[in-house]
């Protein structure tokens, strides 16, 4: 393995530890995000539940002074008499001892409670409308859309605002007209569940940014550090994974080598089998070319034998060359009778598992043939060899017809003998001929007389 080859995975681990060290980032950064979404969310939860008891508390001396009518107070510089209740009869009373007493409606009332609480580091109330009848009541803008919301069906406001140099939790629900409010704005045109204004708290946001930004930072250590340590991990593992890398590239070139040896070594002996087994072929092809007897390898079944192999001078035997038999059945090669007669030995060699030789006629013509199974990989394989006995069987008869005549002669008489000596030279030649043993012994007729010894 080459020094570029060796890089291409590296880069990828180099690739994949970056693709790691991003997921991983993003997963912490995702759960960070989450859990500061949870702290904020909880943080504003208290805020709003502090901004609404404060809005219920005012509602509830709102409808406690509107169940009454207002209230009288004593006149003082602070609480002078409201000159937006100049036209509600006994507006100012005096009591028996000459006290000057001057009504507070809810609004007057609650507006003193606002003003007395401004300075203190609590919640602020302010009671507003899109139509007030004080001036100084007037909506801000953020309250104005608030009270449009209202109108629109809305039935709460809030939002963190900043309200000059602070920052506000602002909160703020509708006031509907009551029975009681009808004695101060009837006159506006306002009836029984109309939306009259509302009464905005605002919480001073500053401690809890202060919380939530402490919750921030444990929050933040606490994910920094498991980022950290997950960062670690993956260099960790990233490293073990370089060590196992060369460990196996090294064992991968271990075995390369080896490998290559074993190739090398069997690219050698496949050769040598090539030239083996091309070298048998050829010698095999050799003696099928030349083989004075007639060779042949069949495959059978019990329906067809068909020949796979079968020397050439079958051209003589039957007008076929063996290249041209191999394939063929003996359904194409003999006539039907002879065929299945062929066909049927054959299966019975291969079934029964023994050899066997037979005497066969064709075209006038004598043979003699054996044949054998080959068991070969689960093949019903056939092998046999023919032999041209024709020459044999007529020097047979003829050396029976001689032998015949012979014994005719040497009953004829002694004036025979030289014919009969004639006849057994003739057949001690012919037996010579087909090999075997001379039956009469005629050395004396071939010995030189005795004058010419």
């Amino acid at each position: 393995m080459n020094a570029l080859d060796q890089d291409v995975p590296r880069r990828q681990l180099d690739k994949l530890f970056l693709v790691l060290i991003v997921f991983w980032s993003l997963v912490i950064a995702g759960f960070a995000a989450w859990s500061y979404w949870r702290s904020y969310t909880a943080t504003v939860g208290v805020a709003r539940a502090f901004a609404d008891e404060s809005f219920s508390k005012n509602l509830i001396f709102r409808r406690w002074s509107s169940g009454h009518g207002g209230v009288y107070v004593q006149m003082t510089p602070e609480t002078p008499p409201s000159p937006y209740l100049s036209d509600i009869p006994e507006r100012d009373i005096s009591t028996p001892s000459g006290k000057k007493l001057t009504l507070m409606n809810p609004a007057y009332m609650m507006r003193q409670i606002y003003e007395l609480g401004k300075n203190d580091a609590g919640p602020k109330g302010h009671i507003t409308s899109l139509n007030p009848i004080r001036p100084e009541n007037a909506a801000d803008e953020w309250e104005k859309r608030a009270l449009r919301a209202f109108e629109r069906g809305e039935k709460e406001v809030s939002a963190i605002e900043q309200v000059g140099d602070e920052t506000y939790y602002r909160f703020m629900r509708p006031l509907f007209v009551e029975e009681g409010c009808l004695k101060c704005h009837a006159r506006q045109g306002y009836k029984v569940g109309d939306v009259r204004g509302g009464i905005s708290v605002s919480v001073p946001w500053t401690s809890y940014r202060e919380r939530l930004r402490s919750d921030q930072i444990a929050h933040g250590l606490g994910y920094g550090a498991i980022w950290i340590i997950g960062i670690i991990g993956l260099v960790f593992g990233k490293t073990r994974l370089q060590s196992e890398r060369k460990q196996t590239e090294e064992a991968l070139r271990e075995r390369t080598r080896e490998l290559q040896c074993l190739h090398a070594v069997s690219t050698l002996e496949r050769r040598h089998a090539q030239d083996a087994q091309q070298e048998s072929e050829k010698i095999f092809a050799t003696f099928l070319r030349l083989t004075p007897v007639y060779v042949y390898i069949k495959e059978v079944s019990s329906t067809e034998s068909r020949v796979l192999r079968a020397s050439d001078n079958f051209q003589q035997m039957i007008g076929i060359p063996g290249a041209d038999m191999v394939g063929k059945t003996m359904a194409e090669l003999f006539a039907p009778e002879l065929a299945a007669k062929i066909s049927a030995d054959d299966w019975s060699v291969v079934s029964k598992g023994e050899a066997v030789t037979l005497e066969e006629e064709l075209n006038g013509r004598s043979y003699t043939t054996i044949k054998f199974p080959i068991a070969l990989e689960g093949r019903s394989l056939l092998a046999g060899y023919t032999i041209d006995v024709t020459e044999r069987k007529r020097a047979e008869e003829t050396l029976r017809q001689q032998s015949a005549e012979l014994r005719i002669f040497d009953t004829a008489g002694v004036d025979r003998e030289l014919v009969m000596i004639g006849l057994k030279q003739q057949v001690n030649a012919l037996s010579r001929q087909l090999g075997q043993a001379a039956p009469y012994d005629v050395d004396f007729a071939d010995a030189p007389p005795k004058d010419q010894l």
